[in-house]
């Protein structure tokens, strides 16, 4: 977990607090992973308290990985606070569950607004599979980012790596020092993959 928030470039940012972040290695999306934290984490940057900590926390139980990207209250706050089309619930308002429609007439989801990219974020927490379950919470303390995800944790053994039964149930033997990449005919796919294999 820790590698993937430093290719996303916020470890040892002052802004950013990482807390009880997870140490094993599991099997999941990461590409859909990271396009899901790079959004909450530029959200988070840019549109939160300006000098606001950003605190991270990523733990597993019952085979899924459940991050929190939590930070300070920034602009547009208490227009989210108040509106009524967002229904309270015990979490605060929650607004991957608004309507499009909803969050531009609260002057919210374009590029000049407090959030950007929600429906991208739906759209790729929905691509898990299973689905994972993502809520932007907003709190009269800040707004709270959760996303938790199906995983399989994956550990150490003598000839590779062994899943060890959580998340898909299933084995993954895999062997130390190996990037397995899957590539289709979408040119970002490759370009990744590129990037990723000239890391390795």
């Amino acid at each position: 977990m820790r590698d993937l928030l430093e290719s996303l470039g916020i470890v040892g940012l002052p802004r950013f607090q990482l807390d009880e972040v997870c140490a094993e290695t599991v099997l999941t999306d990461k590409q859909l992973l990271t396009c899901i934290l790079y959004n909450a984490t530029q959200n988070a940057i840019w549109h939160g308290e300006a000098d606001g900590r950003i605190i991270i926390t990523a733990d597993l139980a019952d085979g899924r990985l459940h991050i929190r990207v939590h930070s300070c209250p920034g602009t547009n706050h208490d227009k989210l606070l108040s509106a009524v089309e967002l229904e309270p619930t015990s979490g605060g308002r929650d607004l991957l569950r608004a309507d499009r429609r909803e969050l531009e007439l609260l002057d919210c989801g374009n590029k000049e607004s407090t959030f950007q990219g929600l429906s991208e974020m739906k759209a790729f927490s929905s691509a898990f599979h299973p689905p994972a379950d993502a809520h932007i919470w907003v709190q009269p303390d800040g707004v709270l980012f959760e996303l938790c995800v199906p995983v399989t944790v994956v550990t150490a053994t003598a000839g590779g790596a062994q899943g060890d039964g959580h998340g898909d149930g299933e084995a993954h033997a895999l062997p130390v020092g190996l990037t397995l990449v899957c590539c289709d005919d979408d040119d970002i796919v490759r370009m990744v993959a590129g990037l990723i294999i000239e890391k390795g």
